[in-house]
């Protein structure tokens, strides 16, 4: 046999407490129509029961608005304590389930960043530089060149010390003996110092006096050679005391120690093409 579903039936009207028990399906609008209206309907006669909607309307539009927009302050607090930074932008993290990086975070990140790629770049340009520096070459004949270059017949005195290189030595007299000719060339300077039929040859090479060339005094020529830092000397003259005389009057420097610097500075130019 069917049967009808029960309706709700309105409360009893008499009594304030039962209709307070609905005020809130009331104001939600929630509540069935019939009951409703007689709530309706005891609201227009009891001023009691008015209020109660009034105070819940109040307190829902308050949630609604005031009570979401400004955090309490001690949340505020704590959410800058996390962050470590004054509470600006909040940047969010998609790779971490709860990262909130702050702006510092950011900044150490980006700084560790472009750290790692100068110290790359910089250990990148010493190795290629340490590479492509050429090593000093070995000399072995700048004894035979000066020899050479004393046979030869002295010119006109024509040469000026100006025009000589800045890492070579091109005195305007030397044993006595004026310039008389000057030749440079890429890596070496020949000098002619001449009058009255005595010679002085002097050749500055870059590089280092091989030590299977013969260095020191070579009596049947008037010759010697030694080492000036990175710059090779020899002399050649008519006769012993002015090849002794020339090679007092030149400097003498071992070989220098060349530091990293300075090395990878080579090297770098030559990849410059300098």
């Amino acid at each position: 046999m069917w049967r009808r579903r029960d309706r709700p039936r309105p409360p009893d009207r008499g009594g304030c407490d039962v209709w307070r028990a609905h005020v809130s399906d009331y104001v939600d609008a929630t509540i069935a129509p019939e009951l409703g209206a007689a709530m309706a309907e005891h609201l227009s006669v009891c001023p009691r029961c008015r209020a109660e909607v009034a105070l819940e309307r109040r307190l829902r539009e308050h949630m609604r608005t005031d009570a979401l927009v400004s955090p309490p302050p001690a949340l505020t607090d704590r959410l800058v304590s996390i962050g470590g930074d004054v509470p600006r932008t909040v940047w969010m993290s998609a790779s971490t389930v709860d990262g909130l990086p702050s702006r510092r975070r950011r900044r150490r990140r980006m700084t560790a960043a472009t750290i790692g790629t100068v110290t790359s770049v910089v250990v990148l340009l010493i190795v290629v530089g340490w590479t492509l520096a050429p090593n000093l070459p070995r000399v072995t004949s700048a004894q035979g060149m000066a020899v050479q270059r004393a046979t030869a017949v002295p010119v006109s005195a024509t040469a000026d010390p100006l025009d000589c290189p800045s890492h070579f030595r091109c005195p305007a007299v030397l044993a006595g003996l004026p310039l008389v000719d000057l030749t440079v060339s890429a890596d070496a300077v020949l000098l002619l110092y001449a009058s009255d039929g005595s010679v002085v040859a002097v050749v500055e090479q870059w590089g280092v006096l091989d030590d299977s060339g013969r260095a020191g005094l070579d009596p049947t020529v008037a010759s010697l050679a030694w080492q000036n830092g990175d710059i090779v000397y020899a002399v050649s003259a008519s006769s012993l005391l002015l090849a002794t005389t020339a090679e007092r009057q030149l400097p003498h420097a071992p070989v220098p120690d060349e530091s990293l610097v300075q090395r990878v500075s080579r090297g770098l130019k030559r990849l410059a093409g300098h």
